[in-house]
């Protein structure tokens, strides 16, 4: 059945649909529907809904694909016109474009859109990420990315690069606290634990001077200085360790580990525990 017939009615090229018609295709969305700051702009949307009607709503767009019609752009407004409904608001449903046949068929091009069509609420640094990795999985190559997102290839390598990073790091980069570039080169140049920490550092500096957003001058200098030129945001290449060369910064990094952990109790590492680290640094290599 064609969309235009499984819409309760329309006007123009828009179409009216019963909230229940529009489905959220598993997977396909980019964003952390239950992130926060997600979360938050669902409800504000939601209370506008209430207050003032849809009528400043954008429509919706959607796609139909094996007898499913699904939300291309709009999952937010289609989550908020459902709250606002089960709350008292008077909505029998939701407008809706469909979107053209070409974009229909293409699932790269649906989420190459992604990346322009979240005006309102950005996509986060990770959420990209995960729009660059899955048009790679489609073939194509981050100079294609690039062009079409009208940036530099290293720009596109740097949002993949976010993926990478500890979690930590990366809850940084999600709050806004440190920018994508800063994270990936400081985790790069000191490694995992240092790196981290010296982020970490950074914000509570750029907070001391009311700034809610650390840059390179807030940050510690580093203790250790690590080979960036083995190191690559899209793959990890064998390498060995001379431990002649980096025993020293080892050394110097596990007493670190100590002295944060000191507080805990932790009073020796023991020989197994460092053991385990340098296994788990090699498979992280």
């Amino acid at each position: 059945m064609r969309l235009k017939d499984e819409a309760t009615r329309r006007m123009g090229e828009i179409l009216f649909f019963e909230l229940e018609k529009i489905e959220e295709k598993p997977g396909f969305n980019l964003r952390d529907m239950q992130s926060e700051s997600t979360r938050a702009y669902i409800r504000e949307m939601a209370d506008s809904i209430k207050a003032s009607g849809t009528a400043t709503v954008p429509p919706i767009t959607i796609w139909q694909e094996d007898g499913h019609i699904y939300v291309d752009e709009g999952h937010c407004r289609r989550r908020a016109h459902i709250i606002a409904r089960d709350e008292g608001a008077p909505i029998t449903g939701i407008r809706a474009y469909a979107v053209p046949e070409s974009l229909a068929k293409s699932e790269a091009e649906r989420t190459l859109n992604m990346f322009t069509s979240n005006n309102s609420l950005p996509l986060t640094p990770m959420e990209k990420g995960k729009g660059i990795q899955r048009l790679l999985s489609f073939q194509w190559s981050i100079k294609d990315i690039a062009t079409r997102q009208g940036v530099t290839p290293q720009a596109i390598s740097n949002m993949l690069a976010v993926l990478e990073l500890p979690a930590p790091a990366a809850e940084l980069v999600e709050k806004g606290a440190v920018s994508p570039t800063l994270a990936v080169e400081t985790v790069r140049k000191q490694g995992a634990i240092l790196g981290t920490d010296a982020l970490k550092t950074g914000v509570e500096k750029a907070k001391e001077q009311g700034k809610t957003h650390a840059t390179k001058k807030h940050l510690p200098p580093p203790s250790i200085q690590t080979r960036t030129d083995r190191i690559s945001p899209i793959a990890k290449p064998e390498v060995k360790i001379d431990w002649n060369e980096y025993g020293p910064q080892l050394k110097e990094a596990l007493e670190k580990v100590l002295r944060l952990h000191s507080s805990a109790g932790v009073q020796r590492i023991e020989v197994v525990n460092a053991r385990a680290l340098i296994k788990e640094i090699n498979q992280l290599i």
